[in-house]
């Protein structure tokens, strides 16, 4: 399986299903763990069955079925062992307004496909004959597929019917490219899966995508997890002004509240507030932070619905960068983390509105930071990792002194021990 390819087997958020549609439009549906696709305006939904050489295929009831969502997007791709190879089938929605399943047989044999609608749209005509040695729902049909060959049809999201799928719909790699893109707007990390922390930013990366289309907390029921959903969503560009009354709401109801939840949550509204430019609600903010007193450190384990701040804050936190140290699972392989919030409470009340990006690359046992600032001036710092580094520059390296304790470079699993400081981090999206 492709790094990129996120196995969902062991994801909490793929147990009930996986959402698709279109950002900023109303249809959906939930793609089911063997790929039925069940739309939420309580149409039918949209079951799928596979005749190989042997028998017919139920996907709901194969050992061998395996799941992902593709590049740790809103695409999900399901795969169906038969005798000679596998089946694919992939959902994805496309802004035309469609939802399209398409099913490719990799096997070295011919199958065929059967469908529970025949409503769909199609890029060939779905003939009627009759669907022998199984029992399916009335109005189904089935298409037969060569060796490599592969069948589209797609739900209408206007309810428009059966018909002829219009040409030039995106493929799957340009919807997946543009998830990516949407959801690279609320920061990126590339770290090491020496502590599984690879697998938990997918997981994370594919919390956003469900977010978008419309996976948000209540302030009423977690104001915490609110804010920071608020934060996320704007970050990938979607307006605050419709929330504003609802994040007072929220603000309000972690006065009192002493938990690290409640921390970062007010730290994520007052980056909202930052970006409307609020200088009034960040004084308010600002006092009321002040009466909390300190903040409380990031917990071992991230707490239900916080995964990507909780990776973030192992990258920066107010003006610090690795506030608690390089993890020595991290030691000796290469990392970056980009477009992470940053920021000190300044004369206006509240954060500046600054992003850092930065990599470490390593030099023998010695780590090599290479940093970038976006927004407002801010001097970043990093008393865990090299107590002594202080930098007011919007970019530039430095070379840090080995980590506490000892490893073997030789050991390591970095690809690459030399130091490339002309290789700048992409500067931090805003």
């Amino acid at each position: 399986m492709n790094a990129k390819d996120l196995d969902i087997s062991h994801d909490p958020l793929a147990a009930a299903g996986i959402t698709t549609g279109v950002s900023g439009q109303r249809w959906r549906a939930t793609v089911t763990p063997w790929g039925r696709v069940e739309p939420w305006d309580h149409t039918a939904g949209l079951d799928w069955f596979v005749a190989a050489d042997d028998r017919w295929h139920r996907p709901a009831e194969e050992p061998t079925l395996r799941q992902q969502r593709v590049a740790d997007s809103a695409v999900v791709r399901t795969r169906l062992r038969v005798p000679t190879g596998d089946v694919v089938h992939t959902v994805y929605s496309v802004a035309a307004g469609f939802t399209i399943i398409e099913v490719l047989n990799e096997s070295t044999m011919p199958i065929a496909v059967a469908f529970t609608r025949s409503d769909v749209r199609s890029e060939r005509p779905i003939i009627d004959q009759p669907i022998m040695g199984i029992e399916l729902p009335a109005g189904s049909c089935v298409m037969p597929v060569g060796h490599q060959a592969r069948v589209r049809i797609a739900i209408a999201h206007d309810g428009s019917g059966p018909g002829p799928l219009p040409a030039g719909l995106p493929e799957v790699d340009q919807v997946v490219r543009g998830w990516n893109t949407l959801v690279d707007r609320s920061g990126r990390m590339n770290l090491p899966d020496t502590d599984h922390s690879a697998t938990l930013v997918a997981q994370s990366r594919a919390a956003r995508c469900e977010l978008l289309l419309g996976e948000m907390a209540r302030a009423e029921d977690d104001p915490a997890r609110f804010l920071v959903d608020l934060e996320d969503l704007v970050r990938m560009g979607e307006p605050v002004d419709p929330w504003l009354a609802e994040l007072a709401a929220a603000v309000e109801a972690l006065a009192r509240d002493q938990r690290w939840e409640s921390d970062t949550g007010l730290e994520a509204a007052a980056q909202v507030l930052a970006r409307v430019g609020d200088t009034r609600a960040l004084r308010d903010l600002a006092k009321l932070r002040s009466r909390r007193g300190g903040v409380h450190p990031r917990p071992d384990t991230a707490p239900h619905g916080f995964l990507g701040r909780w990776l973030e804050q192992r990258g920066a936190r107010g003006t610090e960068i690795l506030p608690e140290g390089i993890p020595s699972a991290w030691w000796g392989v290469n990392f970056e983390m980009h477009g992470l919030p940053v920021g000190a409470w300044g004369d206006r009340g509240g954060p500046g509105l600054s992003a850092v990006s930065f990599a470490i690359r390593w030099h023998g046992d010695r780590p090599a930071v290479l940093w970038e600032i976006t927004g407002d001036p801010v001097e970043l710092s990093s008393p865990a990792a090299e107590p002594t580094w202080r930098t007011s520059g919007t970019q530039g390296e430095a070379l840090w002194p080995p980590p506490p304790g000892e490893f073997s470079v030789a050991g390591s699993s970095a690809v690459s021990m030399r130091v490339e400081l002309s290789a700048r981090p992409r500067p931090a999206q805003q």
